[in-house]
C-alpha cells in the first residue's frame, strides 16, 4: 500500500471542502489515516484524508487506542462555547493557535449520530471533542490559521503628559499637542 506524504503549510488542498465518499472507501481511508498518525506519534492524534492529499471527507481522531473514524461527517449542532487553548496541526508544524470550540456537539456520519458534551467528562474525552471539530474544519476547508483568534489591536490614546509619539523627547502637550 502507497505511503502518503504529509501535507504541510498553505497547500491548496488544506482550503478546499472535501467530496463525500461511500462507506467502503471511507473505511480503505481511515485505514491509511490510522497508520500515519502512528507515524506521526505522539504528537498526532487526529488526521484528516486531505492533510494526505486524499479530497474526501473521511478523518480518524486517535486520542487512546481506539480510533474514531468519521466518514462524511457534518456537524449540526455547537453549543457552549469553551475557552480557547493553544491547538496544533500536523500541516503547520512548531505553530500553535487558539481557536474557538465548543464543549457539546452533535453530528452525523456514515456511522449514525454522535453527541459529544465535554460536561463532566474526562481529559481525553474533551481533547477528543476539541479533535473531532478540527479534523472536520480540515474537511470543510478550513485551518487553524483561518479560524485562530486574532490579536485585538487596542487604540490608544496619548496622555497630555506622556512622551510624544513624533518622538522629540518632549510632553506630548509641549510638542504635538500645541499645534
Amino acid at each position: 500500500m502507497a505511503k502518503y506524504k504529509l501535507i504541510k503549510h498553505d497547500h491548496d488542498l488544506l482550503h478546499k471542502p472535501c467530496e463525500s465518499v461511500t462507506r467502503w472507501r471511507g473505511k480503505r481511508i481511515a485505514k491509511m489515516l490510522i497508520r500515519e498518525i502512528a507515524r506521526n506519534k505522539p504528537i498526532a492524534i487526529g488526521m484528516s484524508a486531505n492533510q494526505i492529499g486524499l479530497p474526501y471527507r473521511v478523518a480518524v481522531i486517535q486520542v487512546n487506542s481506539d480510533p474514531i473514524i468519521l466518514i462524511n461527517p457534518e456537524i449540526s449542532t455547537k453549543e457552549n462555547p469553551i475557552k480557547a487553548t493553544n491547538e496544533g496541526c500536523l500541516s503547520y508544524p512548531d505553530q500553535e493557535k487558539k481557536v474557538p470550540r465548543y464543549g457539546k456537539i452533535i453530528l452525523s456520519h456514515a456511522d449514525g449520530i454522535m453527541i459529544r458534551d465535554t460536561e463532566n467528562s474526562s481529559w481525553d474525552e474533551r481533547l477528543e471533542t476539541i479533535a473531532i471539530q478540527h479534523e472536520i474544519d480540515h474537511l470543510d476547508g478550513i485551518t487553524i490559521m483561518d479560524k485562530c483568534l486574532k490579536p485585538v489591536k487596542v487604540e490608544t490614546t496619548t496622555g497630555r503628559n506622556a512622551p510624544c509619539p513624533c518622538g522629540s523627547q518632549q510632553k506630548y502637550k509641549k510638542c504635538c499637542m500645541a499645534q
